[in-house]
């Protein structure tokens, strides 16, 4: 059985790929929690009427997004991209 594997690493800044590193390795470093991996906890995608939404929490209050107003570079994958919704 191959236990080799490679790790794809994306940011807005930097796409590479590793060299092969044994399994066992990257379940070690595999294992963070969504926040350690640079998650916000505080955002959720929903589905309202097919389309996906973003519903997050600021202070007590929720919002729901409910429709993108800006969409600058989100579709590059290295670099910033810009989201701006209404909701």
């Amino acid at each position: 059985m191959d236990m080799n594997m490679r790790i794809w690493y994306n940011s807005h800044a930097l796409l590479t790929v590793s060299e092969a590193i044994n399994k066992i390795l990257f379940d070690l470093i595999g294992n963070k929690t969504k926040v350690e991996l640079r998650w916000d906890p505080t955002m959720e995608h929903i589905i309202i009427k097919g389309e996906i939404q973003y519903k997050f929490k600021i202070g007590n209050q929720f919002f729901i997004t409910t429709h993108p107003v800006a969409m600058f570079s989100v579709d590059v994958m290295v670099r910033h991209g810009t989201q701006v919704y209404k909701v």
